[in-house]
């Protein structure tokens, strides 16, 4: 149940992103929503095929670079914020 959770997560995430999002952000969380995907598409094949061994590695690769990608998409994401940050308050001293 989790795994359908990250998904839809990733999703709305990616839709929000598109909406909003410097284009480098949402780019990245496309990439994040497909990568999500394909990583639930390979979870219910491996069930569903009774997990052979090559699936299952596959899986579990994906796995691991779905979790990179998360970490990296967190880290552009908090750069963006400080960034954000920093040019208001230049501005801000900027004004007074």
């Amino acid at each position: 149940m989790v795994a359908y959770a990250v998904v839809a997560f990733a999703l709305v995430q990616a839709l929000a992103a598109l909406r909003s999002a410097p284009p480098g952000l949402a780019h990245g969380a496309t990439l994040l929503a497909a990568v999500a995907s394909l990583q639930a598409a390979l979870g219910i094949a491996t069930l569903v095929m009774a997990s052979p061994l090559g699936l299952a590695l596959a899986h579990q690769a994906v796995a691991l670079a779905l979790f990179g990608l998360a970490v990296a998409h967190w880290r552009a994401s908090q750069m963006e914020r400080a960034y954000d940050l920093a040019a208001a308050s230049l501005a801000q001293s900027l004004n007074k």
